[in-house]
């Protein structure tokens, strides 16, 4: 009972003290993030920008400005002038490096107990992988 309070409030510290640092970041720096990851993608790159309202921007950057770039929207190809401070994520399009690798390995963990399953059902006949003699 002890161990299991110990970890519940370990828990509790380490998620209040990883959201401390996002939630208490100044918009200030999340400009900034999103200044330097519009530059860094640079013009013709494809982008999906979330804005402070809720809406999504999907398109490609045209333009990149002081306080603002332009983004051209994938399916209609309408320009359109986003504000840094009206930004609060800014990706590329499609999975991420981490959900290609979760997405790999359980593929692969399924594949696995498929064939580990079907092994000890069916057994494995004459075939002894430990080197099985008669006992």
């Amino acid at each position: 009972m002890l161990k299991k309070l110990q970890f519940s409030v370990l828990t509790c510290l380490t998620l209040a003290i990883g959201t401390a640092g996002i939630l208490g970041q100044s918009s200030d720096t999340l400009q900034a993030k999103i200044k330097t990851e519009i530059s860094r993608r640079g013009t013709g790159e494809k982008i999906v920008i979330k804005l402070k309202t809720g809406d999504k921007i999907e398109g490609r950057i045209t333009q990149i400005l002081d306080h603002s770039f332009d983004v051209t929207y994938t399916k209609t190809k309408r320009l359109t002038t986003v504000l840094y401070t009206d930004v609060s994520e800014a990706r590329k399009p499609g999975w991420s490096r981490g959900k290609k690798i979760a997405v790999g390995v359980g593929i692969a963990v399924v594949v696995t107990a498929l064939v580990v399953g079907t092994a000890a059902n069916k057994g494995l006949g004459n075939i002894c992988p430990l080197g099985c003699g008669p006992f």
